[in-house]
């Protein structure tokens, strides 16, 4: 189905392997931040740390 829209579309045949290689390549991302945060017990931005304390509803 994904090769005939992109045949549809004008795009080459490589286009039916970028989709797949996206997908996973962005699952791969999340599950890596997702396990940092977790591990590090926050996040940090910009040279400053933030706590997962600060991202909860009731510090809102």
């Amino acid at each position: 189905m994904y090769a005939y829209w992109n045949q549809r579309a004008g795009t080459g045949a490589h286009a039916v392997f970028a989709l797949p290689a996206a997908i996973v390549l962005c699952l791969w991302a999340l599950w890596r931040s997702a396990v940092l945060i977790t591990w590090r017990g926050g996040i940090r931005w910009r040279d400053t740390f933030y706590p997962l304390s600060f991202f909860k509803p009731e510090r809102r």
